[in-house]
């Protein structure tokens, strides 16, 4: 099924933010029915619009909600939209009169008094006077009115009423706090799906998907962008002398260090395979590329892990720092990591624990 068409859909595809969207009275497209529904935008890793997450809850459970309220307490309730067209009422009505609108007055009334625990009112459904509890239930677009006939009004309503809008007030509470659940659930999904499962840095996926978006975005704005390929020295080495288990803890604690040395929005590191871990920096030039190089080579020298198959007797790395200006009709980004590389291999040619840049 295809939900493009939707209100809700529409309005998060031109609005950045999370600000929930309410559709009220939306006809369902599996079974034809009647919901109110709560989206919300999500975002794909690069910021742009990724989709919405639905949340919705029928019209004739909230209709038989309210008659079992109504069925205690008498009088009408009703749950309103901010011009006064009806969404639910209890005593229902025709479809024609759900259209009521309560015009600018009753805006103006909204934005005076966003809770009134004592207003009256002429029905324009079936004439009636009645007196009851109003409140706007901000930040959202609905309003609650409870009330009964001046006629049959009785000494205790007004605790009665305040209790069942208090009531509706806290199930729609819980439908927007689902919709932000669903939300932070789906980005916990995308994160893990993201991330390497030894090292907790970003995974080739992840590498794969976003330095191809930093490409386009630095070529469309002439930014640099740098990448640093890293190679653990004679791990081949440590995993024969130490074993797996504490190579697989000398890799997380070697991630661990390089990733705290980054700082800036969009920098990240991801494992590129075996002991390798490649580092993509946006707007970063050569000499910024070369001194964060060095920041994360001390970083590791400061963990002083020992590795006696290692002429140094610690854990190092080789390093191979490249930067370029995208430019359209180039090689890509699979260039720019094609260089990176060449100039790991040429730091290791060197003697390894160095950093060299092409």
């Amino acid at each position: 099924m295809n939900y493009a068409d939707r209100d809700g859909f529409r309005f998060h595809a031109a609005h950045p933010g999370h600000t929930a969207f309410f559709s009220l009275r939306s006809r369902s497209k599996v079974d034809g029915t009647r919901n109110i529904t709560v989206t919300r935008r999500f975002n794909r890793p690069d910021g742009g619009f990724g989709g919405v997450v639905a949340v919705s809850i029928s019209v004739q459970f909230l209709q038989e909600l309210l008659d079992d309220f109504r069925a205690r307490s008498g009088g009408v309730i009703g749950l309103m939209a901010e011009d006064g067209r009806i969404v639910v009422r209890s005593p229902s009505v025709p479809e024609y009169a759900q259209a009521f609108s309560g015009g600018p007055q009753f805006k103006q009334l909204l934005q005076r008094h966003p809770v009134m625990d004592s207003y009256s009112y002429t029905s324009a459904i079936d004439g009636v006077r009645r007196r009851g509890s109003l409140r706007h239930l901000e930040p959202y677009p609905l309003v609650v009115l409870v009330s009964q006939s001046e006629r049959d009004l009785q000494a205790g309503w007004r605790r009665e009423l305040q209790w069942h809008t208090m009531i509706i007030a806290g199930i729609l509470t819980v439908v927007a706090a689902f919709g932000r659940r669903a939300v932070k659930a789906s980005r916990l999904l995308r994160a893990q799906v993201m991330q390497d499962g030894l090292t907790g840095l970003a995974n080739r996926r992840y590498f794969d998907e976003t330095i191809e978006q930093e490409f386009r975005r630095a070529t469309r704005k002439g930014q640099p962008v740098a990448v640093i390929m890293i190679d653990l020295d004679h791990f081949k080495e440590y995993n024969d002398r130490y074993g797996h288990l504490a190579g697989d803890e000398c890799l997380r604690v070697v991630a661990h260090a390089i990733q705290g040395c980054l700082r800036r929005a969009g920098e990240f590191a991801a494992r590129y395979g075996g002991e390798e871990i490649v580092v993509v920096l946006p707007d970063a030039d050569s000499a910024r590329a070369n001194t964060l190089a060095m920041r994360m080579q001390a970083a590791v020298h400061a963990l002083a892990l020992r590795h006696e198959s290692h002429a140094s007797g610690v854990v190092t790395f080789s390093g191979g720092v490249a930067t370029c200006v995208p430019r359209p009709r180039t090689d890509g980004w699979r260039g720019l990591v094609a260089k990176a590389d060449a100039a790991l291999y040429a730091a290791k040619a060197k003697g390894r624990d160095i950093v060299v840049s092409c």
